[in-house]
């Protein structure tokens, strides 16, 4: 669950979507997926089939990623960079549209750790992250346009306050 802390939609592509407005949603993933990057302190688990990626959800809107074409990454980053920090990020990049003239480009949600006492190591695991050790500087985005315009544009960006596993 994500509370919506700005909407920039200025063409109306997604209605009535505002500031306060929840999405709910779930993520899914292989957590036998390998590890691609080959930095120790990186981990990239891409996924590329059904059923994986992310699925969302906001006044009757879907924000889905294409089980017809899966390009969906989880990364996580233990103690790296020169200022060591964590991070567990998650990419769609190839959604389902919206409607027949919205197209979604990108979903992503991101958190963060200056601390680097979040995460222990880049394993994949199938707990969840717990919200309380992350600040959620970048949060949940999701970014469009108009299929036959794209210069007509919309960006939402929510702040999960509520995450649970779900078997």
């Amino acid at each position: 669950t994500a509370v919506i802390s700005d909407v920039n939609d200025a063409d109306n592509l997604l209605g009535d979507i505002q500031v306060g407005n929840t999405i709910t949603g779930t993520y899914r993933y292989d957590p036998a997926t390998v590890d691609g990057n080959g930095l120790a302190t990186v981990a990239d688990y891409r996924h590329d089939a059904t059923p994986y990626g992310i699925f969302l959800e906001c006044k009757g809107l879907e924000f889905n990623t294409d089980l017809g074409n899966v390009d969906f990454l989880m990364e996580l980053c233990d103690d790296h960079g020169g200022t060591p920090k964590d991070n567990y990020l998650l990419r769609s990049y190839n959604n389902d549209p919206v409607s027949l003239n919205v197209t979604v480009e990108h979903i992503s949600w991101q958190l963060d750790d200056a601390s680097a006492a979040a995460l222990t190591s880049t394993d994949l695991t199938t707990d969840p992250p717990v919200l309380a050790d992350w600040t959620s500087d970048f949060g949940l985005t999701i970014r469009g346009f108009q299929t036959d315009d794209d210069s007509k544009t919309f960006m939402i960006r929510a702040h999960v306050s509520e995450i649970s596993r779900v078997d």
